[in-house]
């Protein structure tokens, strides 16, 4: 999962849609949210229970700021799928 979420990451990265939306972190910030990510989809796929946190409350805080587009959410679905 972790190796899933990293090459997807990189890609939304370098999106000319999306990377807006993450330029503003770096490595660090990365190498403490793919851990979270990868516990959040351990757990909505294989039910680990080792995810603690509200990603509902999380991201519409950041929508906010930050307002994500439907453009750019269907292109992170496209780049997921």
């Amino acid at each position: 999962m972790k190796q899933f979420l990293e090459l997807f990451y990189h890609k939304v990265k370098e999106d000319r849609l999306l990377k807006v939306y993450f330029k503003s972190f770096d490595d660090q910030w990365w190498d403490v949210h793919i851990p979270i990510m990868t516990a959040f989809w351990n757990n909505v796929v294989f039910y680990s229970d080792d995810y603690e946190g509200n990603p509902m409350d999380t991201h519409y805080k950041i929508h906010q700021i930050n307002k994500l587009t439907d453009n750019a959410f269907n292109r992170w679905l496209a780049l997921f799928e």
